[in-house]
């Protein structure tokens, strides 16, 4: 029997950090984290869209909360 257990990461972290986490884990999305309470979540879509398709600057400053699917504003 296979277990998977979720990949998390903390608001705070940079998008490409969050990035490079999704390539080494294997996975196409991450919880993310504010205080260790779930906020949202980081799909491999988010950075296709929010990112390149806008061409948002990948750099220190751009945090994984810039990108998130918050739970709060989508539509579950």
């Amino acid at each position: 029997m296979t277990t998977n257990s979720a990949v998390s990461v903390d608001s705070t972290v940079t998008a490409t950090d969050a990035a490079k986490m999704m390539d080494d884990t294997g996975v196409g999305a991450i919880v993310v984290l504010e205080n260790n309470v779930t906020v949202g979540i980081v799909t491999d879509r988010d950075f296709a869209i929010k990112i390149t398709a806008h061409s948002y600057p990948i750099d220190a400053s751009y945090r994984t909360n810039d990108v998130f699917s918050d739970f709060n504003r989508s539509k579950l």
